[in-house]
């Protein structure tokens, strides 16, 4: 799932929001998705930033896009995103990237370099290590088991 992370009014930890499916849901959309009720997003110009990479993810180089975006040095921007969201951006993207690797292994049977390609990730080799360490468990082995939870959770398929 795409994901937004924002700071609630009085709350200085980050909160990573997540959002199903919104690249595919919002493609055509004109707006952006706006954060949830009741939180505001630390810095306006962050937050727009996260909103482009919450539907633009898995474009080419999408630090350097939303540093373009910003209108600020790239020192400036890597600075002010990680005091916005408590994530570099890089490590931000990669977040966003693995939840809809998640939910797409959850729910599909696509091939694993299928998933890394949808998500932006060239390199099924990379995308396989990088999930393993921040997941805990590599893409086959998280599609084990919750993809099974997940289809037990739906139901068998309706003829």
């Amino acid at each position: 799932s795409a994901s937004s992370t924002t700071r609630c009014a009085g709350d200085a930890r980050p909160i990573v929001l997540t959002v199903p499916a919104l690249r595919r849901n919002t493609r055509d959309s004109a707006s952006p998705p706006a954060p949830p009720r009741g939180c505001h997003a630390a810095d306006p110009v962050i937050a727009s930033c996260q909103q482009w990479a919450a539907l633009h993810y898995a474009d080419p180089a999408p630090v350097a896009r939303m540093v373009a975006l910003s209108k600020l040095a790239e020192r400036t921007f890597k600075r002010r995103f990680s005091g916005a969201t408590g994530m570099a951006p890089l490590e931000y993207v990669h977040h966003v990237r693995l939840e809809e690797a998640k939910q797409m292994l959850e729910s599909g049977e696509e091939p694993l370099e299928s998933v890394a390609l949808d998500v932006g990730y060239s390199d099924t080799s990379f995308f396989t290590r990088l999930f393993r360490r921040k997941v805990g468990l590599t893409p086959a082995q998280y599609r084990q088991r919750f993809g099974r939870l997940s289809r037990q959770v739906r139901g068998p398929p309706a003829r």
